[in-house]
């Protein structure tokens, strides 16, 4: 099946999550977009594409205007005009919210305390920087090498950051789990649930 997704680390944890229901991507049907720009210009291409095999698309919410994770999508493709084998799914506000929400296994791998971790990681405005800021108190010097940015580096995150969390998202983390405390990603499991038990998925 195909993936379309923003990031390298959207794509290795998305891959997990199908996993997870027997699924497994097409390597040669893996798009990265680099951006939410890019996904929202080729979003229709897909859409098309899944009228002949199937395909999830996640695309993050970020802090669009005003939008809602159903008004996002909405905007993005009508609900009349998508193909019954795609799943356009949205994470809120970040797909880091989801790899946050797993909270007991996300504590073990990287070294952090448990009682940390926020209870509802999507009411977060930047999942990204809490995760990089909980990292700064790993108990694992490489975890805070990797994932934490140097000095007065302007970046955001570290250098081994998108080797790190695509270790923790493939081997470690479990969306099932995560799903309890991620609404938006319990109803992308539920849809692929659907998807699977109408045969419309593989």
């Amino acid at each position: 099946m195909g993936l379309v997704v923003e990031g390298e680390t959207d794509r290795v944890a998305m891959t997990a999550v199908l996993r997870t229901r027997g699924l497994e991507v097409d390597p040669r049907r893996v798009k990265v977009t680099r951006g939410k720009q890019e996904f929202d210009r080729r979003v229709a291409k897909y859409n098309q594409a899944a009228r002949h095999a199937p395909w999830l698309a996640v695309r993050d919410l970020d802090r669009d205007g005003n939008d809602c994770a159903m008004t996002l999508r909405r905007r993005l493709l009508a609900p009349e005009e998508q193909a019954p084998a795609l799943a356009l799914r949205i994470a809120v506000h970040t797909l880091d919210a989801w790899l946050l929400a797993d909270g007991q296994t996300f504590a073990s791998f990287f070294g952090v305390t448990r009682d940390r971790l926020p209870q509802s990681p999507e009411e977060l405005a930047d999942p990204k920087g809490a995760l990089v800021d909980l990292c700064r108190r790993s108990s694992s010097a490489l975890i805070r090498r990797g994932i934490v940015p140097p000095g007065r580096s302007p970046r955001r995150v570290g250098p081994e950051y998108t080797s790190l969390i695509s270790e923790y998202a493939e081997t470690a983390w479990q969306p099932d789990a995560a799903a309890v405390a991620a609404p938006s990603l319990a109803r992308l499991l539920r849809q692929v649930d659907v998807l699977v038990s109408q045969g419309m998925w593989p």
